[in-house]
């Protein structure tokens, strides 16, 4: 009886040890395919020739359009990854991190491009700033969350 009891707790002490590290398996898998589609997406968008073409854009017109190409694109990003089937719970934090950021920079690409054609007031201008203060952190955040999530997994790979 007490080899049976000793048998039983070890097979429930190794589907315990196998279930930790299916999920630390998700969990890179869910981590490598963030990471994955943001450098694809993000290289995609070719940010620095849409930021030269803001630039060199001469007219508010060329401008605006320049700013409706950086949001179209990062539009596209945020379908991106919002289309990915994450599986973990602390991978989908950071998927909803980014998310939340990038749609914080698609607005305020949105208040640039309508300001080019009007003069913002001064309750604009510090809504403006604000939204820039949140955008910054907010992907801040999310690129913390996902360097975090690295090092965890990098950790749990190590024991």
């Amino acid at each position: 009886m007490k080899q049976l009891k000793n048998f039983l707790l070890i097979a429930l002490f190794s589907l315990f040890l196998a279930a930790c590290g299916d999920k630390t398996a998700d969990m890179k898998a869910d981590v490598d395919l963030l990471q994955q589609t943001l450098n694809t997406v993000l290289k995609q968008e070719s940010g620095s020739a849409l930021i030269q073409q803001l630039e060199s854009a001469q007219t508010a017109e060329d401008k605006t359009k320049a700013y409706a190409a950086i949001i179209d694109n990062y539009k596209m990003v945020v379908k991106s990854i919002s289309e990915l089937k994450i599986k973990t719970e602390e991978a989908k934090k950071v998927q909803a991190q980014y998310d939340a950021g990038l749609k914080s920079f698609i607005d305020l690409m949105q208040q640039s491009s309508d300001y080019v054609t009007q003069q913002p007031t001064p309750e604009q201008i510090k809504a403006y700033t604000e939204l820039q203060v949140k955008t910054t952190q907010s992907l801040t955040d999310a690129e913390k969350a996902l360097a975090d999530l690295k090092a965890q997994i990098e950790t749990t790979q190590k024991k």
